[in-house]
């Protein structure tokens, strides 16, 4: 929703934006009907930008503005980010990055390339990863699914010492962890430690996945 108070006639013109401060009737209608849109779609607005110099700071109904908003997020909206800007061009300032997320992204991105041969990419792809993910980590320490992630792209960079230290932090946390368990026992393999993998692979046994699978068979290969 663009509202300009000031700014060039024929620009406003232009971009078929109304000059002049907001009515407090169409900011009421137009927050209900994007309730109304809710309700009918099941979709919600990621972000609501009232824009231009200052506004919406500069009407003197801001106060009731505020109050009909809030109403309506409490009851109909989740909003990942609601931006009130000034300026020209952007429509405001991006929430902040989930890290994690990223990271995670990143690293499913990687498995792709690698498992298509490209190694040089998957790699790039595991260094920003690890990047996101010790950002996350340092933000919200001691998550046992960042960590699995965090050991999974250290070791694809082939620092195993570092790798198994993520993992081994995690399992502190999370003792039946079934990707850092399945990824450790893959590390142990991969450093000719097929004693600890077993006992990576036993944590595993109830848990009927595919991950059990994957590191028994690995297992039996070596």
């Amino acid at each position: 929703m663009y509202f300009c108070p000031t700014g060039d006639d024929q620009l406003l013109k232009s971009v078929s934006r109304p000059k002049g401060m907001m009515k407090l009737e169409v900011f009421e209608k137009t927050i209900n009907d994007l309730s109304l849109m809710v309700n009918k779609y099941n979709s919600r607005p990621l972000q609501i930008s009232l824009y231009k110099d200052g506004e919406p700071l500069l009407n003197k109904n801001l106060p009731k503005m505020l109050r009909s908003f809030l109403i309506i997020i409490f009851f109909t909206f989740s909003f990942s980010q609601i931006c009130f800007s000034a300026g020209t061009g952007d429509s405001g300032s991006r929430s902040k990055a989930d890290y994690y997320k990223k990271g995670a992204d990143l690293i499913k991105a990687a498995k792709k390339l690698d498992e298509k041969g490209k190694t040089k990419k998957a790699l790039k792809r595991y260094e920003r990863a690890k990047k996101y993910l010790l950002r996350a980590n340092k933000k919200n320490p001691n998550k046992p699914d960042t960590l699995n992630y965090l050991g999974y792209a250290t070791r694809k960079l082939g620092d195993f010492e570092n790798a198994e230290k993520y993992y081994l932090q995690g399992l502190q946390i999370d003792p039946k962890h079934i990707g850092i368990n399945e990824y450790l026992g893959e590390l142990y393999v991969k450093t000719n430690r097929i004693n600890l993998a077993k006992e990576r692979l036993e944590v595993l046994k109830g848990c009927k996945c595919e991950e059990y699978e994957e590191l028994k068979e690995l297992i039996e290969k070596n």
